[in-house]
């Protein structure tokens, strides 16, 4: 049953401690306790004043539809908060954090990245079936799960007119504040835009600007460094990209199939009308995929188990555990697995709960079984 309106509207008095994590691409975000659904990721999109009742209608509106958003490979939002000076979004918690960080810290095995390109186009294909551009597919906006199965992230602010135009006045009050570093993130997210939307501020986005930028995560799973390293400023970037350059592919390991190169450049193709859509692009990945990848998964995941995610992240988690677990007895705290780290796949069943109207026992539920590798 699809939530209404006012059960997706949070209040920022339900959640009993933040601590500030770098979790994804936009706003400012927290690691909460959410005394309903124990740990969740709180984003800030906007931090100045509410305008009038219609347009909060029409952020919970927007809100409403993120929500009906259901697929294994999209983050689930959990609720909004509306009030003067915080308008944020309450999301599932993925605890081994964004994909670049994975990247930047351990040696992922082929098999593993070639499940990662899947699962991207898996999600991809869905977006698109609702009429979802997502305007901004990077490794930043791709979260890490338990099993290493990824969630794309971000989607919402890309696509909803109301919480993007927050985005916008947000971003630039923090440019403002931040200068450099905030420079520093645009040219990030400047590295996976399509060349149409480089020589032309008037090109409207779709599925193809979409495709190009999966192809640039596709080489960075590949390579695990960042694209244009070399770059001097963002013009230069700009004009190098325009004039067809692409990430270098000297820096793929040679033993990476071909197969998948074809895949990547196929996708970064000049032309967009020249760029498959991504149902064509699963339809030619998966069949390479489930032939040489998807039996070596597992044992290359079980090769990972030491990676718990970034080690700030992990820590942050494992300090609002234990401060939760101070909490009163009639606040239920989040769900544990006997260490006391937090079991995320139970994200998944208190959504359940919201969706349904049940009420939730004081007493936490029994964690339910791993989500199932690939098979």
């Amino acid at each position: 049953m699809a939530a209404s309106l006012e059960s997706i509207t949070m209040r920022s008095t339900d959640l009993i401690k933040k601590e500030p994590l770098d979790y994804g691409g936009f706003g400012q975000v927290y690691l909460c306790h959410h005394k309903r659904f124990g740990q969740v990721v709180l984003k800030t999109v906007y931090t100045g004043p509410l305008r009038n009742d219609a347009h909060k209608r029409m952020l919970i509106e927007e809100g409403n539809l993120m929500h009906k958003l259901k697929h294994d490979r999209i983050v689930k939002l959990l609720g909004v908060i509306l009030e003067d000076g915080q308008c944020s979004l309450v999301m599932e918690l993925i605890p081994k954090g964004n994909l670049l960080s994975m990247l930047e810290t351990v040696s992922v095995p082929l098999p593993i990245k070639g499940r990662i390109i899947m699962e991207i186009l898996e999600g991809m294909v869905y977006l698109t079936s609702q009429d979802i551009v997502h305007k901004d597919l990077k490794p930043e906006n791709i979260l890490v799960d338990k099993d290493f199965h990824i969630k794309i992230a971000d989607l919402g602010l890309a696509t909803c007119k109301g919480w993007s135009r927050l985005t916008r006045e947000e971003s630039r009050k923090q440019q403002s504040r931040k200068g450099a570093q905030s420079s520093a993130r645009t040219a990030g997210t400047l590295s996976y835009m399509a060349p149409e939307h480089l020589e032309s501020v008037n090109t409207a986005s779709s599925e193809k600007s979409d495709v190009y930028s999966f192809a640039i995560v596709v080489w960075v799973v590949l390579t695990r460094q960042q694209p244009y390293e070399n770059a001097q400023n963002d013009t230069h970037l700009s004009q190098c990209v325009r004039n067809g350059d692409r990430p270098d592919e000297t820096l793929i390991p040679e033993d990476t199939p071909k197969e998948i190169i074809t895949l990547m450049k196929d996708c970064w193709h000049r032309n967009p009308g020249q760029r498959p859509t991504f149902a064509k692009c699963r339809e030619s990945f998966q069949p390479f995929y489930k032939e040489r990848l998807e039996k070596y998964v597992e044992e290359a995941c079980r090769g990972m188990d030491k990676y718990e995610g970034p080690e700030y992240f992990v820590e942050t988690m494992k300090s609002l555990s234990l401060e939760s677990s101070n909490l009163p007895s009639e606040t239920p705290a989040p769900l544990r697995s006997s260490d006391s780290m937090p079991i995320e796949a139970s994200i998944e069943d208190l959504n359940h709960s919201m969706e349904s109207s049940l009420q939730m026992d004081a007493a936490p539920p029994t964690p339910p079984p791993p989500t199932a590798t690939w098979s």
